[in-house]
């Protein structure tokens, strides 16, 4: 079954109109593999996109003006941040929302 919309009806849907980050494409790439690295979809590959394809795109359309690392700090939180958002008030993930800033943290004490 198709709807037949008039054009630009759903436009509502992301009102962020203007400038986006010229990094957006690296910052998609990068923190995809950063949520399949710490494993924010919990084992779902589909989830760890979702929620990495949904920090990028925030980080890319609320900070354009960000670069580099700065710019990929905020991609990451924010997709740790819609991670932990959708696992809030389930007692079957509280634990791996704890789990995964000390991933993080381990990772950072191996790497730095």
């Amino acid at each position: 079954m198709t709807l037949d919309l008039p054009q630009g009806l759903l436009t509502f849907y992301c009102p962020l109109a203007g400038p986006v980050s010229g990094e957006a494409d690296a910052l998609r790439k990068r923190t995809l593999a950063w949520a399949h690295r710490f494993d924010l979809g919990e084992g779902d590959d589909q989830r760890a996109a979702l929620f990495a394809q949904t920090g990028a795109t925030m980080a890319a359309y609320l900070s354009p003006l960000a670069k580099g690392d700065v710019a990929q700090a905020f991609s990451d939180y924010n997709a740790w941040a819609w991670a932990a958002n959708d696992r809030s008030g389930s007692a079957e993930h509280g634990e791996n929302q704890a789990r995964s800033p000390r991933r993080w943290c381990h990772h950072q004490a191996m790497v730095g």
